[in-house]
């Protein structure tokens, strides 16, 4: 079920609104979200209050932000379409420290998440998947080139399974090697998936729907749709969800990027209300911190925004 979901090594995770941390004071939690269309991230009050933005627009070069981790060091990484760079942000102050990641073949990066001791950058320019140290930021190798547009890269005991945006197919590789083991899932209620996540007991995978404006749950080793979500029932202005979390209370926060809207959902699915509008222009990843898994040293994040357009051409409207 969705509401036994764990974000394993790409979690923002979930948790209460005080964190209390190893000799430290209780932090108060707080939401970024992406803004694709203004080269930004958003800060949000779990109540859903807007607190101004991360970072200048463009800071550092950035240009349409995607994906978004926060780095063993505690600073907060973003992933730029458009710039072709993983870009580096002190979380505090909002600083330009340095551009993470870049080259080696990436050109687009959108989606990031750590696991074994790398950051995995999903291209959705080159069909690849990339690694790169999560300490340095030094090249690794393109785990994979085969895909069309990669998005989600979530992971099983011995797998990675990646999500592929414009075909709406999860693909399953040996985590070690590389070898493609065989379609997980193509089609059968996935509309443009964008975020995954693995069920707690690791039988099925949840994806959001950018076309469909659902979330689908797949079985993983028969590919069956188990069951498919609308984010629109009940009235909910629901327009390209991209991205969702899960707080302590059960309630769900889902991105819809086309209205630059927050929606809130009770732990059934059904649609509470907005939490949050006007402040973005593509609402897009969703990131929790301080993570209540780790205390003091943060998760990073799986959560990206697909609206891409070609380089230099205009802005989303």
């Amino acid at each position: 079920m969705f509401g036994s979901v764990q974000r394993r090594t790409a979690a923002t995770a979930i948790g209460l609104a005080w964190l209390v941390t190893s000799g430290a004071a209780a932090q108060q939690q707080y939401l970024l979200v992406t803004d694709a269309a203004a080269d930004t991230v958003r800060k949000y009050s779990l109540d859903g209050d807007y607190l101004g933005d991360v970072f200048a627009a463009g800071a550092g070069g950035l240009d349409a932000p995607l994906g978004m981790a926060i780095a063993p060091d505690g600073s907060l990484l973003v992933s730029g379409d458009l710039s072709g760079q993983v870009h580096r942000y002190d979380l505090d102050t909002g600083a330009s420290l340095d551009v993470f990641a870049e080259g080696n073949g990436l050109v687009g990066p959108a989606g990031l998440t750590f696991q074994g001791g790398n950051l995995w950058v999903s291209d959705g320019r080159t069909g690849s998947v990339f690694r790169f140290d999560a300490t340095s930021g030094a090249f690794v190798d393109r785990f994979l080139s085969d895909m069309v547009v990669p998005e989600a890269v979530v992971f099983g005991n011995d797998t990675v399974y990646v999500g592929d945006w414009l075909v709406s197919e999860f693909r399953a590789y040996d985590l070690d090697t590389g070898t493609f083991e065989g379609q997980i899932v193509r089609g059968n209620g996935l509309e443009r998936p964008l975020h995954a996540e693995i069920s707690a007991d690791g039988s099925s995978i949840m994806a959001v729907n950018f076309f469909g404006n659902t979330l689908t749950e797949h079985d993983i080793a028969t590919g069956d749709l188990i069951r498919s979500i609308d984010l629109t029932a009940g009235g909910a202005p629901m327009s390209g969800p991209v991205d969702w979390i899960t707080l302590a209370d059960g309630s769900h926060i889902v991105s819809s990027t086309l209205n630059g809207s927050l929606l809130k959902y009770d732990e059934d699915w059904d649609y509470v209300g907005v939490f949050a509008q006007g402040d973005a222009i593509r609402a897009g990843a969703i990131l929790l911190v301080p993570s209540p898994a780790t205390g003091a040293a943060f998760l990073p994040v799986l959560a990206l925004t697909r609206r891409r357009r070609p380089r230099n051409s205009g802005r989303d409207s």
